[in-house]
């Protein structure tokens, strides 16, 4: 069988963190082959339905291969269809894998292949506290800015509690989201070019008040996006995808909630004894359901202890989506649901259909929701400390 090449380009254009990013929005299947002028051997990594399963480096295999190859700016990619590998080897997920592989390279814990042959400017990064994550950005469609504002290092973008029916791109500069706590002020995470700031509750005019607030680090470039444009894409969509967008913009509230939650209380749970419920069997992992009755908390096991990520309702989805990779159920948190808990099955091939034909505009805005709520999971998952 000959190979069959989808999707090539340059390291040097398009960063590793990009092009696993759209693979896995794509539910790809397939090996993306890496080539570098520093070494003779290429570099694998594993895809099936958009998981990253495994990957090859040299001598390594699995998660040490796939951070590694975070070193290899310059060079070659192409992904091949043909070469289909199903055991999962890696469990982590793709957030997890970009942004640990983002961070060993900046603290020098990988090599940056050729980085001692020459002079390598690293882009600009504010100093970022112990604990903050930054989270990485999709590429955004700029032919939806329709006007631009400049803030001041320090100036707030968005107050918490205030309202707004806006949303924004960060053009250049970075900015801290910030949500208020018993404690004081707490830093969410760190946002940077790419990162949007607003929700699509706020297109669909169901809810504007600001759950946190963000701040400039340094002069932040904002581009304001045209909310009627989108409004009129995402009110053709299914009430299905639209569902499932919904229920993403809430998840991400409830992460957010749940952090902040974590940094006052530091409270874990016992999993067998949380009010006695049995965990929701998702024997059919690659099934999609939204909840009809009842609720149910969705928990991660943690670094000291399980905690809870979410709260889920009346009209959330629960399961896998393919071309979204949060880090949550079935493989990675477990769902206890009430007692009157009932689903009802979701047309996935029909959402998946409709979304990779919506616009690059649509799949921006759900793969960043994706990875703030998968960053923000990781978060939780590393907080949660015994009493």
């Amino acid at each position: 069988m000959k190979p069959s090449i989808a999707l090539k380009g340059q390291l040097d254009f398009v960063s590793l963190a990009q092009v696993i990013q759209f693979l896995s929005s794509n539910s790809s299947n397939g090996a993306l082959v890496l080539k570098s002028p520093y070494i003779n051997q290429p570099g694998v990594i594993c895809f099936n339905k958009g998981i990253i399963t495994n990957a090859f480096c040299g001598d390594l295999q699995g998660i040490d291969a796939a951070y590694s190859l975070f070193g290899w700016t310059e060079g070659e990619f192409e992904f091949d269809v043909n070469r289909v590998e199903t055991e999962r080897v890696i469990t982590q997920s793709l957030m997890e894998i970009i942004m640990e592989g983002a961070r060993m390279l900046d603290e020098g814990r990988i090599q940056e292949l050729g980085a001692e042959n020459q002079d390598i400017a690293k882009p600009f990064r504010p100093h970022l506290e112990e604990g903050v994550n930054f989270i990485p950005s999709p590429d955004v469609d700029y032919s939806y800015v329709v006007e631009e504002e400049i803030f001041s290092p320090g100036q707030n973008i968005v107050e918490e509690g205030n309202h707004g029916n806006w949303i924004c791109v960060i053009l250049d500069g970075y900015a801290d989201v910030i949500k208020d706590t018993k404690k004081g002020p707490f830093t969410l995470c760190r946002i940077g070019p790419g990162a949007l700031i607003g929700d699509i509750a706020i297109v669909l005019k169901k809810e504007n008040v600001r759950r946190a607030s963000v701040i400039s680090v340094d002069e932040v470039t904002l581009g304001v996006l045209d909310l009627e444009r989108i409004h009129r894409e995402l009110a053709l969509m299914s009430r299905s995808l639209r569902g499932v967008l919904l229920g993403l913009n809430r998840r991400l509230a409830e992460v957010n909630h749940n952090l902040s939650r974590l940094h006052v209380s530091d409270k874990t749970y016992d999993i067998k004894s949380l009010s006695g419920r049995d965990v929701f069997d998702f024997n059919r992992s690659d099934k999609l359901f939204t909840i009809t009755q009842g609720w149910a908390s969705l928990v991660a096991k943690g670094s000291q202890g399980y905690v809870k990520v979410a709260e889920m309702e009346h009209g959330d989805f629960v399961g896998r989506v393919p071309f979204l990779d949060l880090g949550h159920e079935p493989s990675q948190a477990v769902l206890l649901p009430s007692e009157d808990f009932a689903v009802e099955e979701l047309p996935t091939e029909d959402i998946v259909a409709e979304y990779e034909n919506s616009s690059n505009m649509i799949q921006c805005i759900a793969s960043y929701i994706s990875n703030c709520v998968a960053a923000t999971t990781m978060q939780i998952r590393g907080t949660g400390k015994n009493d």
